[in-house]
């Protein structure tokens, strides 16, 4: 009798509720019991509008929504196979298109979710528009979602405030790839604002944002109404956001009433306290065409920052061609409203008509008690362009205002502007490192440097002053001018050893990145502008593998394949090992690929084993596509399911894979 019982317990507990049939025909949707629902089509990424808090049941869903999601996941078991404790979000188990007739893009009658030219509706609002955030955790696994397609015209109230493909989070997004987004936001009426991103129209404090890339694509507002708040990645954000970039072009037109003022950054339109942007950058053009009479904030990768800021960097270039003399302007940030910048760099080119304060760097920038400037450059040219006489205009190589009511002490330090600095007006402020500056000390710039024509730089200063090219690039260590550049920039104990100087004819470029809590990390190089991977004496890169198999543990092979470079990269660690490091042992002279290779052998897999491959190099964000060939049939690799609705002995055996590696001469 008991064994009965037990047994009829067990057939129960396998039952959903109006499902019928023996448990064994229903589908476990967290097969890993990792607490997220596992996603693979479309129609399963559009049903978690109807569950925003990612725990796979019904709650307060109305019955018509709540039949769209079982729809969806149709078949699904008590509790969608989550563990005890519930699950907490959704994963994706699969790369997903929009595009649906291989054209490569998602703007077609036919492509997925066109909806009548309208395109996705973004998830986590309602159907006014209005914001009902996602809470929850959205785990991209390292697969791309391509050809989003968004192109909202709206008139009403709530229309077009929260577009993306997550129109309103406060929840977690990580590990995921947009591929070629094409993200429109026309609003013709109602107040508010328009927050526009590819990932995000907003994400909210106590979420995060991490390892999300947006690669190509478009994200435009066309505003004549409202303020238009936009980036690649997010519009609006007060979430951390860490080793995330964006390639796309973000544009704003603003045109009609005086109530439009944009806020435009190549990743994120404004971010705000509650998380720290690091080790994050934007590669894509910001461009802001303005005939409104309110103002313009523009920043290659921020356009309004209210938040600490850590090794990330901006390449693309900024221009905003604007009607009104009120705006800020920079390669990295337009305007930073307390909060600190470290360690982080632009090289883009920023231009503006009338735009009030512009800087290589920062266009305005004030800073609050504790906050800095520290570790920086801008190597674009910036220009001003509007030839009316107009005071108050300030164009710098760094930055174009410096502002703090903090006495006493150094706001500035350790940073350098190489590129060409022009204001039309004539009676403008120029400044070869900074315009002007303000605030009740006269804010000390300190240890701070210009090559460009300016021969001047506002402000109290401690050694901030103009030197040539070859000035610049001759010290090779932490001597002469930069005796005082070796800074303890994450608050731990000593000096961290920032900057690498290269040799007696280069500039210096940052050496270590920061971790999102401002930690030192030697695992992050920075890259020299147009280079994919920059190799200097000494640097190294580890390349390793990891599993979660149950039934026997994967053995790793890594096999360097090509080699080169003069002098020749050196493999430190044997011929086939585990995990393997390989060094530069001296500057390079021309450029090589390294190309390696892995075998994966694999004795046997679980329902819910995995296996992924990791090439840490020394830099944030560097893409290598892996891929793993098995009895003809290519599979993605990192990190993937092997056995998903498959037999699991299909793979067991060997695979083998390459990884590519492009390094130039620094």
């Amino acid at each position: 009798l008991g064994l009965l019982l037990i047994a009829a317990a067990l057939l129960l507990a396998g039952m959903g509720p109006g499902t019928a049939g023996a448990s064994s025909h229903f589908i476990d949707y967290d097969t890993d019991d990792d607490g997220l629902i596992e996603v693979d089509s479309l129609p399963k990424l559009d049903a978690i509008r109807y569950d925003l808090d990612g725990d796979g049941s019904q709650g307060s869903v109305s019955g018509p929504d709540w039949a769209n999601y079982t729809a969806a996941f149709s078949g699904a078991m008590s509790g969608m196979g989550c563990p005890v404790a519930g699950c907490v979000g959704y994963e994706l188990t699969a790369d997903l298109d929009f595009d649906a007739n291989g054209d490569g893009d998602g703007s077609d009658a036919g492509d997925h979710y066109y909806n009548g030219g309208v395109g996705w509706t973004p998830l986590g609002v309602d159907s006014t528009g209005a914001a009902v955030a996602f809470t929850a955790t959205f785990d991209g696994n390292n697969h791309t979602i391509a050809n989003l397609f968004i192109n909202l015209n709206t008139s009403t109230t709530n229309g077009g405030q929260y577009v993306g493909l997550f129109g309103d989070v406060s929840g977690t997004i990580r590990n995921l790839g947009l591929v070629n987004p094409y993200v429109a936001n026309t609003r013709t009426g109602g107040g508010n604002f328009s927050r526009t991103g590819a990932l995000t129209g907003r994400s909210g404090s106590g979420g995060s944002i991490s390892g999300v890339y947006i690669s190509g694509g478009s994200v435009t507002v066309l505003d004549g109404a409202a303020r238009p708040i936009v980036g690649c990645l997010g519009g609006y954000s007060t979430s951390a956001i860490s080793d995330s970039w964006a390639s796309c072009a973000a544009t704003v037109t603003a045109s009609g009433g005086s109530s439009v003022s944009a806020r435009i950054g190549g990743l994120v339109g404004w971010h705000q306290a509650g998380g720290t942007i690091a080790n994050s950058y934007a590669a894509g053009a910001v461009a802001v065409t303005n005939s409104t009479a309110a103002p313009v904030i523009a920043g290659g990768l921020v356009g309004n920052l209210g938040s600490d800021l850590i090794s990330s960097y901006a390449t693309g270039n900024v221009e905003v061609q604007s009607t009104h003399d009120v705006g800020n302007v920079g390669g990295l940030v337009g305007a930073m409203n307390l909060g600190s910048i470290k360690a982080s760099y632009a090289t883009g080119n920023v231009s503006a008509t009338v735009s009030r304060e512009v800087g290589g760097l920062v266009g305005y920038a004030l800073l609050g008690n504790s906050d800095v400037i520290e570790a920086c450059y801008a190597t674009g040219s910036v220009t001003r362009s509007d030839a009316n006489a107009d005071p108050e205009s300030e164009v710098g190589g760094l930055i174009g205002h410096l502002g703090t009511d903090i006495a006493g002490r150094t706001a500035v330090q350790a940073c350098y502007a190489t590129g060409a600095v022009a204001n039309a007006a004539s009676n403008g402020r120029t400044g070869g490192l900074v315009a002007f500056r303000d605030g009740n000390s006269l804010t000390p710039v300190a240890n701070s440097y210009w090559t460009n024509a300016q021969t001047s730089s506002a402000g109290s200063q401690s050694n901030a002053i103009h030197r040539t090219a070859a000035q610049l690039q001759e010290p090779t260590g932490y001597a002469g001018i930069y005796a005082n550049w070796n800074l303890d920039l994450d608050g731990q104990t000593g000096n961290d050893d920032p900057w690498d100087f290269g040799s007696s004819s280069q500039y210096p470029v940052l050496k270590y990145g920061y971790d999102a809590g401002g930690v030192a990390r030697q695992d992050l190089l920075e890259v020299r502008a147009g280079d994919d991977f920059v190799a200097y004496a000494g640097q190294t890169a580890t390349l390793e593998g990891s599993s979660i198999v149950r039934g026997s543990t994967p053995a790793y092979a890594w096999r360097q394949i090509v080699s080169g470079g003069a002098p020749a990269v050196v493999w430190t660690s044997g011929t086939d090992v585990a995990s393997a490091t390989f060094t530069v042992p001296a500057e390079l002279t021309e450029p090589v690929t390294l190309v390696f290779e892995l075998t994966i052998t694999v004795g046997s897999f679980t329902a819910r084993d995995r296996v992924s491959v990791t090439v840490n190099l020394a830099q944030p964000n560097e893409l290598i596509s892996l891929r793993v060939s098995a009895g003809g049939n290519e599979r993605p690799l990192t990190p993937r399911f092997f056995s998903r609705g498959r037999s699991f002995d299909t793979y067991v055996g060997a695979y083998t894979t390459t990884a590519e590696i492009a390094m130039t001469p620094a």
